[in-house]
């Protein structure tokens, strides 16, 4: 059977209040989706919104069009008018499956925000699949590292790791000062990474306090914010800062002398 025509001889696809419903939520998650994006330096999310917001503004604009030429009486093409094309054959599955992915990586966004409350170095972690602890206490997936102990101050080894954390890409520093309850013996480094496509959430956190002998003493942590396996990331990302606060180390990049405040 023959689908039935609309006003304009057209023959009838989608319900024009389903393509209206559609291009509206489809913009409306997108802009959701690059605020929440941008907010945190994530910028595969933010492009997945724009487009998002592109399209939902075509659909709204063809569904309009399309409304407006089946209101027409007698059946015929508005003047000065050229009805819009039919939408290509499986444009709408697309568009939902566009809708699906940005609504669930806003989702992302929305549950897992920053912590709030005093900046300190966890006690241990929390998540046993998808954290990676570098410590003296409760060490977890560690890679058989110890704390690293550099010959520098406090100061320069606050500056050094958080140079290298802004350095990293989709990460962001929230915190680098004091650590709450240290009374000044000790700094910590708080910052946020998050994944390219999906934009989960890390935290990493990075203590620095004076050993007895009289060397900076590097601890370092990093946990997933959702989820339950972060497939390796922060045992890797822990690493890699270990070995770049030696390389700076031995090329003289820190201050050298004894730790202190």
């Amino acid at each position: 059977m023959q689908k039935p025509l609309i006003g304009n001889g057209r023959r009838r696809g989608p319900s024009i209040q389903r393509l209206m419903w559609q291009g509206g939520a489809l913009a409306a998650v997108g802009i959701g989706l690059v605020g929440a994006a941008v907010s945190v330096g994530h910028g595969f999310g933010a492009a997945v919104g724009f487009v998002a917001v592109v399209a939902g503004l075509v659909l709204l604009s063809y569904a309009a069009c399309e409304r407006e030429l089946a209101a027409t009486a007698p059946p015929r093409a508005l003047p000065h008018h050229t009805p819009p094309p039919a939408l290509p054959r499986g444009a709408l599955p697309l568009l939902n499956a566009l809708c699906g992915f940005a609504l669930a990586a806003l989702l992302v966004r929305v549950v897992s925000t920053d912590p709030r409350g005093p900046e300190a170095f966890p006690a241990a972690c929390t998540k046993l699949q998808g954290c990676a602890r570098v410590a003296l206490l409760h060490p977890l997936a560690d890679g058989g590292q110890a704390p690293l102990k550099l010959s520098t101050s406090l100061d320069g080894a606050q500056a050094a790791v958080a140079a290298w954390l802004r350095g990293r890409p989709r990460t962001d520093l929230l915190y680098a000062g004091e650590e709450a309850g240290s009374g000044g013996a000790a700094r910590l480094v708080h910052a946020r990474a998050v994944t390219f496509v999906w934009g989960f959430a890390d935290d990493v956190w990075v203590q620095l306090s004076c050993g007895a002998d009289g060397r900076a003493l590097v601890e370092a942590m990093g946990q997933l914010r959702l989820g339950v396996s972060d497939l390796g990331v922060n045992a890797a990302r822990n690493a890699e800062l270990f070995a770049a606060l030696r390389k700076a180390a031995a090329g003289g990049q820190l201050p050298a002398g004894k730790c202190s405040g």
